[in-house]
């Protein structure tokens, strides 16, 4: 790893020679989301998800970690500006069914803002712009998933350099 110290006296430290992915190395993050859905009128009024519903918007609820007891603490601005991800671009990945239940697999290729890495801030929003494209594939019996709103990781996909599906509970 090496440093670049920019024109403002700032360093950052060059993450693209790493060999291994962490995320936010010893303190993963969590986050919760509030899914709005795109619903014929009749379907709001009685509440029911319609299997062509779609993801109107995915917003942010709760950005958080785990403390050495188990316990759940707010993510403070320093922690959600620190490295998440130590590279400058990634891929996300979701394989699932179309609004006719043919398999599709969806991939978005994002750029860090700084051009070295991800903070946890970037990531998720990077995540959330593309889970507000990808939760439409995620389908159980034939209605979107509105039931695991809790990302808690990356699984890298195989074969696939940068490439990482998201992991929700």
């Amino acid at each position: 790893m090496s440093s670049k110290e920019y024109s403002d006296g700032d360093s950052v430290t060059d993450y693209s020679s790493c060999d291994s992915l962490e995320i936010m190395y010893d303190d993963q993050f969590y986050f919760i989301i509030k899914i709005t859905l795109d619903l014929p009128l009749v379907n709001k009024v009685l509440q029911l998800t319609h299997s062509q519903a779609k993801v109107d918007k995915i917003e942010l609820d709760t950005l958080f970690r785990y403390d050495e007891y188990g316990e759940a603490i707010t993510l403070n601005e320093f922690e959600s500006k620190t490295v998440a991800y130590p590279r400058d671009w990634i891929k996300l990945q979701v394989k699932g069914f179309d609004i006719n239940g043919q398999g599709q697999t969806v991939t978005r290729e994002y750029e860090s803002k700084n051009g070295v890495y991800f903070t946890v801030e970037d990531l998720v929003q990077r995540i959330i712009e593309f889970e507000t494209v990808a939760r439409n594939y995620r389908k159980i019996c034939g209605s979107l998933d509105m039931n695991n709103v809790t990302f808690s990781g990356l699984a890298p996909v195989e074969n696939s350099e940068r490439t990482y599906e998201l992991i929700w509970e």
